[in-house]
C-alpha cells in the first residue's frame, strides 16, 4: 500500500494514498506525530583535502558565491554551466524564456545537444590496447617459433 510522508509546521504526517486499482474513499487514512528537528546540526566535518580536489564544488565559499550567482544572475549562471557542462550540437540562443509562475517556462532555446556525446578518447584507447595485445601475441607466436 504506497504512503507519502509530508511535513507540517512540525508535525509529521502519514498518508495513505492508497492503490490505483481501488477508490480512494475506500482506503483513507492519516495520521499525525510531531516531528523530531534534528536542524540546523552544530558540527561540522570537512572532508579530506584529496576528496575536495575532484569536486565540482571545492569549498563551502564557492558554493555559497554559485548559489548567490545562480538566484541573482540566473541567466548568466545557466548558460555558462550549460556551455561549460554539455556539448551542443546547435547552440542556444537563449538561456531561458517564460516563467515557473506563468508555467510557461522554456530553457536553453533553440539548442540541440546530445546529452552523452562522442566517446573518441575511450574508442581511442581501446583501439590502442587491442593493437598492443595483439602486437603481444605476435611477439610470443614468433618467439615460440624460433626457439
Amino acid at each position: 500500500m504506497p504512503v507519502s510522508w509530508e511535513r507540517d509546521l512540525g508535525k509529521a504526517c502519514v498518508v495513505d494514498r492508497g492503490s490505483p486499482n481501488v477508490e480512494r474513499s475506500d482506503l483513507c487514512l492519516e495520521e499525525t506525530h510531531d516531528a523530531v528537528s534534528s536542524f540546523p546540526v552544530s558540527e561540522v566535518h570537512e572532508p579530506p583535502p584529496k576528496n575536495t580536489s575532484r569536486c565540482n564544488v571545492p569549498s563551502e565559499s564557492m558554493y555559497k558565491h554559485l548559489y548567490w550567482r545562480s538566484l541573482k544572475d540566473a541567466d548568466n549562471f545557466w548558460k555558462e554551466r550549460a556551455l561549460e557542462k554539455l556539448r551542443w550540437f546547435q547552440p542556444f540562443t537563449k538561456t531561458q524564456h517564460g516563467s515557473l509562475k506563468d508555467g510557461d517556462v522554456s530553457w536553453f532555446l533553440n539548442g540541440k545537444l546530445n546529452v552523452r556525446g562522442p566517446r573518441p578518447l575511450l574508442l581511442l584507447k581501446q583501439l590502442q590496447q587491442l593493437q598492443q595485445q595483439q602486437q603481444q601475441q605476435q611477439q610470443q607466436q614468433q618467439q615460440q617459433g624460433s626457439s
